[in-house]
């Protein structure tokens, strides 16, 4: 499997996803700082895979035939592995619905990703610009309701609760948010700052690759969206079919997952 490489330049969040997934839309810079991560938190590459895995099983559930669009913010890139986005198509085979990719990753940006209808390039720390560009480049139509997969991990999040509420207010009535995001909570800290450490951050991140389990709670409930189905928990444990079972014993890293919509009957967008 050939890896499209970058010569220079430190790792990105996209890169390190692509590269504990096994992908090929990495550069060698990514393919280490994976490396380094794996060393600090060898179960990882689970972790990250049950994350895609949740993502998918909560497009599944989330999608109803009035909901023909989704937004994926920070995608895995090319991986053998099942992606939400080949997922969605797979459910909605005789006519699938648009899919856009949202990403700043400069290898990712120039290609075109299969599964994906259109990658548009935008950070989600600029909301603002971020729907400013799905608007005019994405062909999505925003005033209809939407999927928002927020499931990239690795990404500093500088103020998720601005993100959350601009999404809140510009998205249709009826749009649905499936968001990932790794926790403090039951984290040796040490672990912690390997990762942020071999991802290259300033030791400042730490607090915006993982927050405690509360603070990603009311994430939703601060920004207006209201939860449905299972309650917040570890993205493995994610089943509308029965209640939570609490973090595996043994893991070093935990990703927790939750699934929110804007009713219908809000009227403040």
């Amino acid at each position: 499997m050939n890896v499209l490489t970058l010569e220079s330049g430190p790792p990105t969040p996209a890169g390190v996803f692509n590269a504990l997934l096994g992908g090929w839309t990495h550069s060698r810079a990514d393919g280490t700082a994976a490396t380094r991560m794996r060393r600090v938190v060898p179960d990882i590459g689970h972790v990250v895979r049950e994350t895609l895995l949740f993502a998918s099983h909560a497009v599944g559930w989330a999608t109803e035939p009035g909901l023909r669009q989704m937004i994926e913010v920070g995608v895995p890139g090319e991986v053998e592995v099942a992606t939400p986005a080949r997922h969605l198509r797979d459910i909605w085979y005789s006519d699938p619905p648009r899919v856009v990719a949202v990403e700043d990753d400069p290898l990712l940006g120039r290609r075109h990703l299969r599964g994906y209808d259109k990658v548009v390039k935008a950070s989600i720390n600029d909301p603002a610009d971020l729907l400013d560009q799905l608007h005019l480049k994405s062909g999505l139509d925003l005033d209809e309701p939407v999927i928002v997969l927020m499931t990239g991990l690795l990404r500093p999040l500088h103020d998720p609760t601005k993100v959350m509420t601009l999404l809140r207010t510009r998205l249709a009535p009826g749009s649905t948010l499936i968001l990932a995001h790794a926790t403090s909570t039951g984290v040796d800290p040490a672990r912690i700052n390997g990762v942020v450490k071999a991802l290259g951050c300033p030791n400042g991140h730490a607090e915006l690759l993982f927050r405690p389990q509360e603070d990603i709670a009311a994430l939703v409930a601060d920004s207006g969206w209201e939860r449905v189905g299972p309650l917040l928990c570890d993205v493995h444990d994610w089943s509308p079919l029965r209640p939570p079972q609490g973090p595996v014993a043994g893991a070093t890293i935990r990703v927790l997952g939750q699934v929110a919509t804007i009713p219908y009957t809000d009227r403040s967008r």
